[in-house]
């Protein structure tokens, strides 16, 4: 049955040594970072996805929007529902799929899982892996040409074990900032107005990040209440945000709303599938 995954796949000194006398005493895994610790910072860890059965895996999904049909689909697999767990890294032909609007079974027979290869290409993507910054993993895609009515299905095919297919998430309704204009330039003694359109009962996230030509950075999360559709983020707040620079700087306005999907039932442990639109203006807060 899974030939075609297979196939798919092929297509300072001084410092150190005083660090170590200090920590001899201690736990191996903490002698390890100590020593490292003038390298690089300890990262995550991983496991091999043959080394982790289907039901102890905790996975966390996501699918990201533009509004325009373009959808980002990100999948971590974890090693346990509990704290900081491992990655689960995929080995031995395991893969993440990613569909658009057709399960798996609509997709694949028996006879032929992929069936058509036009198919295949306009409907499926296999996830692609991307080490972080901290050493963890994660699959990703970029879709694109999606009808964003339909849901995305994520499956987690494993070639030695159980699969867990079907993961899905409908996007919630979309929406457009229809203030401030993208690009615009705001005194830094104005207030920001911001709206957005189609509003829901249900609140939204604002994110406001960016840099100042100082090279102050910063990024603030709020949540918002949906139902009016206006937001003002006050001359105040904008200083705040910006941790009182005094230079010009570079705002990016994000709205997201979220919705939650289901979780293939194969993942014993559960898991987290959200839908995300996200809009983005950005625009330049003058001193």
């Amino acid at each position: 049955m899974f030939d075609i995954v297979k196939a798919l796949h092929s297509n300072s000194k001084h410092s150190i040594n005083k660090g170590i006398n200090i920590i001899s005493r201690l736990s191996s895994t903490f002698i390890l970072c100590f020593i490292l610790l003038s390298l690089t910072a300890c990262g995550s860890s991983s496991v091999d996805s043959d080394k982790v059965s289907t039901s102890e895996i905790f996975p966390k999904f996501s699918a990201l929007s533009d509004g325009t049909g373009n959808v980002t689909v990100v999948a971590q697999l974890r090693a346990s529902a509990f704290g900081d767990s491992d990655f689960v890294k995929l080995v031995d032909g395991d893969v993440l799929l990613a569909s658009s609007g057709v399960r798996f079974d609509e997709v694949f027979d028996t006879d032929d899982i992929f069936g058509d290869a036009d198919l295949f290409s306009e409907s499926l993507a296999i996830l692609k892996k991307r080490t972080l910054n901290d050493g963890g993993i994660q699959y990703e895609f970029a879709l694109t040409g999606i009808d964003l009515s339909l849901p995305i299905y994520i499956h987690l095919i494993k070639n030695n074990g159980t699969s867990a297919l079907d993961s899905n998430v409908k996007f919630p309704m979309g929406f457009q900032i229809t203030s401030p204009q993208n690009s615009s330039s705001i005194p830094r003694s104005d207030d920001i107005n911001i709206s957005w359109s189609n509003t829901t009962a249900e609140p939204v996230e604002l994110e406001v990040s960016g840099t100042c030509s100082d090279n102050i950075e910063f990024t603030k999360t709020v949540t918002l209440d949906n139902t009016t559709g206006i937001h003002v983020l006050s001359s105040a707040e904008v200083n705040t945000i910006v941790n009182n620079s005094t230079s010009t700087c570079v705002l990016n306005l994000r709205i997201k709303r979220r919705s939650f999907g289901v979780i293939s039932t194969t993942f014993v442990q559960g898991g987290v599938y959200e839908g995300i639109e996200q809009r983005v203006v950005t625009v330049t807060s003058v001193p």
